[in-house]
């Protein structure tokens, strides 16, 4: 019976460093903007908290609404789709899964589990729950690049330096948030606040979005991508931004449990 124990320890272990290999080969995840257990795109702006949550353990992610990388599959397979399962009636169950481009599944997380009654943070329950699968493999993409050698027939895989990818990884260059600039212009800019926080956070807009100040110092932007959703990168948090119901909302995620600060509008 211990040998079995031992067995099955051990091929647990091989699948899952067998799953770690095969996910750093992979450079983008595209997540869809609306799965098939949702009344709307983007319902409850969950797909977006997916590209986050995915961003946050180094992961470069996108829904497929956005503007895709040019090397998407180009060439390679370099991408993963994220499929997701979802079960339960009194309770919401979701498991992630990870396909490549000829539909092979690379990585399956746990079973996520959201108990709360209402489907918009069960939602969110499941999710970060089958998230924690993921947080387990500490993502470092490695592309491998196949080189000929002197024996016909023959290739070696040659494995490049590691590449880190960033937590604004799914903007374009283009639109890529540079702190130092928006503070210099945050500098010149004498326009007023145009909404606060009862935390001391001030944003005053911008070309792109907002300047975000902590105590009259510029420590960030929020930078527009669509109609009524933002792309939120300071020195004290990352997140997401949105406009409801006269306020700007920022939700971020801090030591895995997830902020929200308001801003009202300046009178």
């Amino acid at each position: 019976m211990k040998n079995v124990v031992v067995l099955l320890f051990l091929v647990n272990t091989l699948f899952a460093m067998a799953q770690k290999e095969a996910l750093n080969n992979y450079k983008y995840i595209i997540v869809d903007n609306q799965y098939e257990f949702q009344g709307e795109a983007n319902e409850y702006r969950w797909n977006e908290l997916v590209v986050f949550e995915l961003q946050k353990l180094h992961f470069t992610a996108f829904r497929n609404s956005e503007i895709l990388p040019a090397d998407l599959n180009r060439g390679e397979c370099n991408a993963l789709q994220l499929k997701i399962d979802k079960s339960g009636t009194l309770r919401v169950n979701f498991v992630l899964r990870l396909e490549n481009c000829i539909g092979a599944t690379v990585f399956t997380t746990k079973e996520g589990v959201g108990k709360t009654k209402s489907n918009q943070k069960a939602y969110f329950e499941a999710l970060r729950d089958a998230m924690t699968s993921l947080e387990e493999v500490n993502y470092e993409y490695t592309p491998l690049k196949s080189i000929a050698t002197d024996a016909p027939g023959v290739l070696i895989k040659e494995v490049e330096k590691p590449v880190q990818n960033s937590l604004s990884s799914n903007i374009v260059p283009e639109e890529t948030p540079d702190f130092e600039e928006n503070v210099a212009e945050a500098a010149v800019i004498t326009t007023p606040y145009e909404f606060v926080s009862k935390e001391g956070y001030a944003l005053m807009r911008s070309a792109k979005g907002f300047l975000i100040f902590d105590n009259n110092l510029p420590i960030g932007v929020a930078l527009i991508k669509n109609d009524n959703a933002y792309l939120v990168h300071t020195s004290e948090f990352a997140g997401v931004g949105y406009m409801q119901q006269g306020k700007f909302v920022i939700e971020y995620i801090n030591n895995k449990i997830e902020q929200v600060i308001e801003f009202v509008n300046v009178p």
